[in-house]
């Protein structure tokens, strides 16, 4: 299922990352995207940048920043936050 973020940024592509869930944490992959995506894994974190279309195990408490300032968290059990 597709969830719209709203958000005033070009940098941010239409269809920026596809996120799966798999019960204890969740995969993030970007979709081949002009301005990539960031992740910091966990608060304190060094962010790294996702290859495009190689899927990423996330945890929750993960930060996923969608080519600028547009972000989420992952949190376990709630979706996301931080939008």
């Amino acid at each position: 299922e597709a969830i719209e973020i709203k958000h005033g940024s070009a940098s941010t592509s239409r269809t920026h990352v596809l996120v799966t869930t798999n019960g204890t944490g969740a995969t993030v992959t970007d979709c081949g995207t002009d301005n990539g995506t960031a992740v910091v894994p966990y608060e304190g974190a060094n962010p790294f940048r996702l290859q495009p279309w190689i899927p990423q195990e996330l945890d929750p408490g993960a930060q996923v920043f969608l080519g600028g300032p547009t972000w989420f968290r992952l949190e376990s059990g709630q979706g996301v936050a931080g939008v």
